[in-house]
């Protein structure tokens, strides 16, 4: 499995609060990253979230 399929997969199980307080984004976005579209986020926060995984 590739790594964007397992982030989407992760993504997808989680709650919209989980997602905006991980990426610190906000609500909309998060909705959007849930969806699988495109979102900016924090490369800090996108590269401890990948590391975790």
């Amino acid at each position: 499995m590739d790594i964007k399929t397992k982030f989407n997969l992760i993504i997808s199980d989680m709650s919209l609060a989980k997602i905006e307080e991980i990426f610190g984004i906000g609500k909309h976005s998060a909705i959007k990253l849930k969806r699988g579209e495109s979102v900016r986020v924090e490369s800090n926060k996108l590269i401890e979230f990948l590391n975790k995984m």
